[in-house]
């Protein structure tokens, strides 16, 4: 599944199969400033004490700012973060630092300097490999590292292991396998695309690199999404005041989506998380009060154009009757249709992380019929699937056993393929594995 998160987000969710979440955070121990820890929740929202020590496990990293993190295939664990320089520590599902990773699970980049950005986009895979995006010392823009399972660098990426001079803040892997990165200011985003051993794809944009201009103001991107279809959804204002806050899409091509239209206000908010469920999104964040400080968690779903999903509460959206629970940062979903939210809480006394589970007895999602999968079949430029439970991955094979789509949803984009045979294979959420013979016309 795509993650995403703001550029400060101090929260992050991880989701298992089990019900279970991995929680990354910080705390106050009364001896550091702050103290990077990841705790592991069960489904009742207990702690697991099972996991690292007594339910916690501390990470040996000095950064205010939280850390990127996410979960392998494997179920394996990995954090990305750290104050100048920066460090890619992973964990066994356990909450153990993992021995085959680096020197007892950690990775130290060489010789970077933070920009205290380390939002989720920072931290991808590609297969068994892992990428990250960070300053080198001394360098205006960033650059991309890719790693193996192993820690080591991987210099068969790039050059020794590394791309220079990339200026995306946020670096995606499309359904092709290539490298997409994405920033924005001052009115204008940048769109950079790279095959998947690194190399600028020419034929894209010049050199690689799109620049857009867009017919509205906003300061710089505060979050970014890619959907199934290698579209990105952009969370954009002011960092700092949280004003201008605007939503948009950028297709595929690099070219702004003008079929998608989000025009919500109604009640004055901030977009943080973004979530792909079926063909709309959940957007997460906070209700802002008239001097844009966050006052309320807020939370609404858009069908696949943008507009408010009605049949998702009374309204469309949710703002949050606890006052103290403040903003949204991270989310996830659950299969048996509840959301689950992590982010800050401020009681006026203290600021603290909170997690929150929302049942959602009204979601806009298609009716499925008694069949437990419903393949599309034969299908065209795209192929959706329809089940009963929610779909973790979808892979497209040749009749060679050779993968030619992925995707970590219920639609694959299959536009550039020729007409022909092919062997689709569906994994669910709780594992079940579907296999169809599928006809492209």
């Amino acid at each position: 599944m795509n993650e995403n998160s703001k550029l400060w987000d101090v929260s992050k969710l991880i989701k298992n199969d089990d019900g279970s979440i991995i929680l990354s955070t910080q705390r106050i121990n009364g001896i550091d400033p702050v103290e990077n820890v990841v705790v592991k929740l069960i489904q009742n929202g207990a702690v697991d004490n099972s996991f690292g020590l007594n339910g916690y496990q501390v990470l040996d990293v000095t950064i205010d700012n939280g850390l990127a993190a996410k979960k392998q295939n494997d179920g394996k664990l990995v954090f990305f973060g750290g104050q100048n320089n920066s460090k890619i520590i992973r964990l066994l599902p356990n909450g153990q630092f993992d021995s085959t990773f680096g020197i007892s699970g950690e990775v130290l980049l060489p010789s970077t300097d933070s920009d205290f950005n380390f939002n989720n986009n920072t931290l991808v895979f590609q297969n068994d490999k892992i990428l990250i995006i960070e300053r080198k010392s001394g360098m205006s823009t960033k650059s991309i590292f890719r790693y193996n399972n192993d820690g080591t660098l991987d210099t068969t990426f790039g050059v020794n292991g590394v791309v220079e001079n990339i200026n995306s803040d946020n670096i995606f892997i499309d359904t092709f396998n290539n490298i997409v990165g994405v920033s924005g200011y001052s009115s204008k985003y940048t769109v950079e695309k790279f095959d998947p051993n690194g190399y600028a794809i020419s034929a894209f944009g010049n050199n690689g690199v799109l620049k857009v201009n867009i017919p509205f103001v906003f300061a710089e991107i505060i979050s970014a999404y890619m959907d199934n279809q290698n579209r990105i959804i952009v969370s954009s204002g002011d960092v700092t005041t949280l004003n201008q806050t605007s939503v948009f899409r950028i297709n595929s091509d690099g070219t702004i989506d003008n079929s998608f239209s989000y025009s919500f206000s109604t009640v004055n908010h901030a977009i943080f998380p973004i979530l792909q469920q079926n063909t709309g999104y959940y957007l997460a964040g906070a209700k802002l009060d008239s001097q844009y400080e966050s006052t309320n968690v807020f939370l609404a779903r858009v069908a696949e154009n943008g507009s408010i999903d009605t049949s998702f509460t009374q309204n469309g959206y949710y703002v949050e009757s606890n006052a103290n629970l403040k903003s949204a940062e991270s989310i996830i979903y659950n299969s048996d249709g509840s959301i689950i939210l992590s982010g800050e809480y401020n009681d006026g006394v203290s600021n603290k992380i909170f997690v929150a589970k929302y049942i959602v007895s009204n979601l806009a999602t298609n009716e499925i019929e008694k069949n437990e999968l419903q393949v599309q079949n034969p299908f065209k430029n795209e192929l959706k699937i329809r089940s009963k439970e929610e779909i973790k991955s979808l892979e497209l094979y040749d009749l060679q056993g050779k993968v030619i789509l992925k995707s970590f949803g219920n639609l694959l984009d299959t536009s550039y393929l020729n007409k022909g045979l092919f062997i689709l294979k569906t994994v669910t959420i709780s594992g079940k594995v579907f296999i169809n013979k599928v006809i492209k016309n």
